[in-house]
């Protein structure tokens, strides 16, 4: 009778022993958990990105707004002193 041949690992070939069975479930569990932080920071990063999306304001319009704006204020200034010379006129009478 022929002994059945033992298929040996290469690692088992060299004389190492393979890691226990409960090491390989830490380093799993350590690898999952890290592939979750890295989920949950892309999530987060996505959020930021669709804020960021939402509420910038180019370079451009922020100009052009900021030039409205001042136009308005010229406007009421010169309305402000109209109505100043006004008071002015009826005061002096």
């Amino acid at each position: 009778m022929i002994a059945p041949v033992r298929h040996l690992t290469l690692s088992a070939r060299r004389g190492l022993t393979p890691p226990a069975p409960n090491a390989k479930a830490l380093l799993s569990g350590v690898f999952w958990y890290w592939v979750k932080s890295i989920s949950k920071q892309r999530d987060v990063d996505r959020a930021d990105v669709e804020y960021i999306k939402r509420e910038y304001v180019r370079r451009d319009d922020h100009r052009i707004e900021t030039s409205r704006v001042y136009d308005l204020l010229k406007e009421i200034k010169s309305q402000l002193q109209k109505v100043d010379d006004k008071l002015d006129k009826k005061a002096d009478k």
